[in-house]
């Protein structure tokens, strides 16, 4: 086990069990001064939760002000 996996198992025990609950997860955390190491935690985690891992991609700007109003009609429809 590495020191990464244990660190996990500490903050997070039973993590594949607990994953779902969303009280359980909102009362731990990981902290770290680099994004890097964020980024590794977090990879590893994401590698022991069941299913498959979706990316939502996200933007914060249009190139036109039309796109802006039908992606803004878009969202509120939603």
């Amino acid at each position: 086990m590495t020191t990464t996996e244990a660190l996990i198992n500490a903050a997070f025990p039973n993590f594949v069990i607990n994953v779902s609950d969303p009280e359980w997860l909102a009362e731990r955390a990981i902290l770290a001064p680099l994004i890097d190491t964020v980024a590794s935690i977090n990879k590893q985690m994401i590698e022991i939760m069941p299913g498959n891992s979706t990316t939502f991609i996200s933007i914060d700007s249009t190139l036109t002000e039309e796109e802006t109003v039908t992606i803004l009609l878009n969202f509120i429809i939603q």
